[in-house]
């Protein structure tokens, strides 16, 4: 990863907020997001830019700035067995609609303990 300078992590609970601090001790610039702004200071408490990052329907909130990065890590569960699948669906597609195409970001996705990496703009 020596290439790669700036990490967005998008969901900065549990997993997202340790991997960004692993990240941070690696000499990486790290953004990350939470749905709450409560958290924010949290996360700038960690080095970490913050920002407000929601893609509920009719709800949506973003900075442009956010998905300027060399990785975009999805660390947002899915929460399917609270049938919330189509809701998450959504949240993914609005999620890739918001990075800029002519961004080379490459994407890992977070489900579960399983990883994904997604070349969609290449």
């Amino acid at each position: 990863m020596p290439d790669k300078k700036t990490v967005s992590i998008m969901g900065c609970g549990w997993f997202g907020l340790s991997l960004a601090t692993a990240l941070i001790d690696k000499g990486l610039t790290v953004k990350g997001s939470s749905t709450s702004a409560d958290k924010l200071p949290i996360l700038a408490a960690a080095n970490i830019e913050p920002y407000l990052v929601n893609f509920l329907a009719g709800d949506e909130t973003y900075d442009p700035l956010f998905f300027e990065c060399d990785i975009l890590w999805i660390c947002i569960p899915p929460k399917i067995q609270g049938g919330n699948g189509q809701e998450y669906l959504y949240k993914i597609q609005r999620i890739i609609n918001a990075v800029n195409p002519s961004n080379k970001t490459d994407h890992v996705y977070k489900f579960n303990r399983r990883l994904w990496r997604c070349e969609c703009n290449r």
